[in-house]
């Protein structure tokens, strides 16, 4: 998951398809995955849960037009060929825009307030 998050968030879409799992990668190419993240800059992961070995429950966080957004998704994972390839997902319903504070804790984790730490890449 983690390796995914930093492929979307280095554009390196090559790597992107490669962890689809193969029957997801016939319907896909790597200009239709940059072209749906075109505009988004991702800054910032959270691993929620891995209620099973191939269930990955996450929040990821970027930034578009320079409003804050949220992916909240439940991810499931096949293994084929010794590699954990994504499968599909189940999004939660608090997906989409977020108002967040400037003063609070900066959602990647760091001690910044999140004015002093991610907001300054929505600029």
């Amino acid at each position: 998951m983690r390796s995914r998050f930093s492929a979307y968030a280095t554009e390196n879409f090559d790597y992107v398809l490669k962890t689809y799992s193969k029957d997801k990668q016939q319907s896909l190419s790597t200009d239709a995955l940059k072209s749906s993240a075109d505009g988004a800059t991702w800054f910032a992961l959270q691993i929620n849960a891995t209620p099973s070995e191939d269930t990955v429950e996450f929040t990821a966080y970027y930034f578009e037009n320079k409003a804050m957004y949220q992916l909240h998704e439940s991810s499931r994972f096949i293994k084929e060929d010794g590699a954990w390839r994504y499968h599909d997902g189940e999004l939660f319903d608090d997906c989409g825009k977020v108002k967040y504070g400037r003063n609070l804790p900066c959602v990647c984790g760091s001690t910044k307030k999140f004015k002093q730490c991610c907001a300054t890449k929505a600029r």
